[in-house]
């Protein structure tokens, strides 16, 4: 099988080679008027740009050259442009080159051309003007192999694409028009090949090959012969394009000998001359079906967008569904887990059954029992009561909290006492397996809920239909190609009201994000960013930008452990979330050194999860605490966190034992203050949750108790206010120097400030 596909490679490259001896020998031939030769080193310069092997390209452009002339000068001259593409080849080696710089390097190859017809008036005014066409051939040859190849053929073109093809396919036939093959016309061969081929384009595109084509003829023969029979041959194609191809074969046939014996546009008319157009009917009949489909399907690729459309809405239509389902499940999963949680007896209810637990253990087996029950039945269940109210309020009862009534008559109180500490011992523990489990079970149902709320987001995002923007697209392609970036396909879609996003499919070597980037943007008057980067292979990209949201942050983070200590127990996050959003939080662990660090780090991490996942706040908040509290060990987390949504400012402040954060508006500077219970302390929690919305330069100021207890909550109040810089780094710097101050430079907590400046996406 591995010698099969080398074999196959080895023959497709060398094919590839023999088209381009081929393509290098007729443009070599191609003379306007006889004299000027517009694409003879402009087509082998244009294939070194598009970076081929440079060794058999040049070989096959040295054999065309000397097979058209063998002479001294044209051997010479090919060498030298051999020698400058080996030049170029080696300096831009896997690069791409851009337009502009193609254009020179053939007006440099050129000046040694017209170094060569210096001697001669006539001669230096031809290759000055051999030159500029060559420059001109050359830049279109790339274009056109670029629109073809990397394209895969796809002929939804725009006007300069469309222009450089139909320049390139005019030269190629004045160079055809100039090769003689004994008497056999290979003008009409090759040319109503095209015109049947062409049938398969939409009919708008169908008259340009033969257009160009005749124009090409024309301007080496002088004569309009061949524009005129390829035009009218295409006209009348274009009537029978939608019947069978016997028609349009036929239609070929009629058209010919009708021109050539009625309409007297041929010279010299003979059985000859219809021999190419009959074989081209009989080709273009016996082609499979499947190849034409094939063909078409490449040629011609905007005929499927409608039906893309509908298909891509149905597909998205049909997601949410799925996805609304799949969501009711989690939910019902959700209920469920719910009812499985007990809980433990009440109070009044427990010590009842371990009053009459306590009484069967010792009192049913005493040999006092007739006496105390005959005479202190009530008293007794009292005083037994009383001792189980003392042990739930203390835990545990002693001597001590014996009575002189039970301690004069009861001959067992070593053995009550020990009965009811063991049932008081049995009791706590069951209280906490039991809530232990029912926070597990909380926990899961939790999880359960926040996927149910995720998945019926994504099914309302998937639920919209989505508009493709075909204008808009032919657009981008034209801007891009104007900068040498041609993308195999673009796709211009609305994402929602506010953002649009375009797709695309380019090679890597094209890849230049910040001209990409520059040119959508001023292609849809709006900022474009990258969004994501797909790859196909080492060879394709698939890029996706976005529209960029109306603000920008920039932090600033300042740090400083407590004094003496390994490890910080503050950890802070920085994240970017999906739909525009930004993320600030700070997690200050209880404590300080490598524990606190360890569990501050988890607590951050799960909840940079869950915000990736698109959960919502109280879910996260709630979970989290969940986890902590289901540790056996006592850990604490006072959590800090800030959402801004970059596209319209708003901003969600979610604290859970956090110390006070600031808003710096201007010359006014408001607190976020907060009075939960740190994470971990109590099994339910409900965030403290403060919505607002920010204005351009605005700063977000957030910090741990180790910096607002150094300096104190007025005095740092004031310290922002007196803060002139706006650089958030600075700000951050200067916050916590000034906390350090107020300890000498010796910590007695960890200290960490995070300070977040919003401001307008430049466009």
């Amino acid at each position: 099988m591995q010698k099969v596909t080398s074999h196959s490679k080895y023959l497709l490259s060398t094919l590839k080679y023999i088209g381009y001896f081929a393509l290098f020998y007729i443009l070599s031939k191609a003379r306007i008027l006889g004299k000027i030769s517009p694409a003879f080193f402009g087509a082998y310069l244009a294939i070194i740009f598009m970076g081929e092997n440079i060794f058999y390209t040049s070989l096959s452009f040295l054999s065309a050259t000397t097979l058209c002339d063998a002479s001294t000068y044209s051997i010479v001259f090919a060498l030298s442009c051999v020698a400058i593409g080996a030049v170029i080849a080696r300096i831009y080696r896997k690069r791409s080159f851009p337009l502009w710089l193609k254009g020179i390097y053939t007006l440099m190859t050129g000046l040694v051309y017209v170094y060569f017809n210096i001697f001669s008036l006539e001669l230096l005014y031809i290759s000055l003007i051999d030159t500029l066409l060559n420059s001109i051939v050359a830049i279109s040859l790339s274009m056109a192999i670029k629109t073809t190849i990397h394209r895969h053929f796809s002929l939804s073109l725009n006007a300069d694409e469309a222009f450089c093809l139909c320049l390139v396919l005019a030269v190629i036939f004045c160079g055809v028009q100039s090769v003689n093959v004994f008497t056999f016309d290979i003008v009409r061969l090759t040319g109503f090949s095209i015109v049947l081929l062409s049938t398969l384009l939409p009919s708008s595109m169908l008259l340009l090959p033969s257009i160009s084509m005749g124009v090409g003829a024309f301007l080496c023969g002088g004569s309009m012969e061949y524009l005129a029979i390829f035009c009218i041959s295409s006209s009348v194609c274009m009537l029978f394009k939608s019947q069978s191809r016997l028609f349009v074969s036929l239609s070929i046939l009629v058209v010919d000998v009708s021109l050539g014996l009625v309409g007297g546009l041929h010279s010299l008319y003979s059985l000859i001359s219809f021999i190419p157009t009959l074989i081209c009917a009989c080709v273009f009949l016996i082609i499979p079906k499947s190849l034409l489909a094939r063909l078409q399907s490449l040629l011609y690729a905007d005929r499927h967008s409608l039906s893309l459309k509908n298909i891509l809405n149905h597909s998205r239509a049909k997601t949410s569904r799925r996805l609304l389902y799949t969501a009711e499940v989690f939910y019902e999963m959700d209920k469920c887990f719910r009812k499985l949680v007990k809980g433990s007896l009440d109070p009044q209810s427990a010590k009842g059954m371990l009053c009459g637990e306590i009484i069967r253990e010792n009192c049913e087996t005493c040999h006092m029992k007739n006496r105390c029950m005959k005479n202190f039945t009530m008293e007794h269940k009292k005083i037994i009561q009383h001792l189980v109210d003392v042990g739930f309020e203390k835990g545990k009862i002693t001597l001590v909290d014996l009575n002189s009534y039970l301690t004069s008559r009861c001959v067992k109180l070593n053995s009550l006492i020990s009965s009811i500490n063991s049932l008081l011992s049995d009791y706590h523990g069951y209280c906490k397996m039991n809530r232990e489990l029912d926070n597990s079970k909380i926990l899961v149902a939790e999880q359960l809920k926040g996927i149910s709320h995720v998945l019926q987001s994504l099914s309302q995002d998937t639920r919209e239909e989505t508009s493709m923007d075909h204008k808009m697209e032919k657009k981008i392609m034209e801007n891009l190609t104007y900068h040498d970036i041609v993308p195999s396909e673009v796709v211009c879609f609305d994402n929602n009201e506010e953002t649009m996003r375009v797709a695309m499919e380019m090679r890597r070597v094209d890849y230049d994000n910040d001209k990409i980037e520059k040119v959508l943007s001023s292609s849809m008057n709006q900022k474009m960013v990258l969004d994501e980067i797909l790859e196909e292979g080492s060879e394709r990209l698939y890029l996706q930008y976005r529209t960029a949201p109306t603000f920008d942050i920039a932090v600033g983070v300042a740090m400083e452990k407590k004094a003496g200590s390994s490890d910080s127990g503050d950890t802070h996050s920085m994240l970017k979330l999906g739909d525009d959003k930004f993320m600030l939080a700070l997690c200050d662990g209880m404590g300080s050194g490598s524990r606190a660090q360890e569990k501050s780090e988890t607590s951050i991490n799960i909840i940079e999860n869950f915000y990736k996942a698109g959960y919502d706040d109280e879910t996260i908040i709630s979970s989290v605490n969940k986890l902590l509290t289901l540790t056996s060990e006592n850990v604490f987390s006072a959590m800090d966190i800030s959402v801004v949504d970059l596209k319209n400012g708003e901003v969600d402040f979610i604290k859970q034992g956090a110390t006070t954060g600031f808003i710096k508006s201007g010359e006014d500077v408001h607190r976020i203050e907060s009075r939960s219970l740190p994470l971990g302390i109590v099994s339910d929690v409900k965030p403290r949750l403060v919505k607002t919305v920010l204005s351009p330069d605005d700063e977000v100021i957030m910090m741990t108790d180790g910096v607002i207890d150094a300096v104190g909550e007025d005095n740092m109040l004031r310290i922002i206010h007196s803060i002139s810089s706006t650089n958030p780094q600075e700000i951050a710097d200067e916050l916590l120097q000034k906390a350090l101050s107020t300890q000498k430079a010796y910590p007695q907590d960890d200290m960490t400030v995070i300070v977040g400046r919003i401001f307008y996406n430049a466009s």
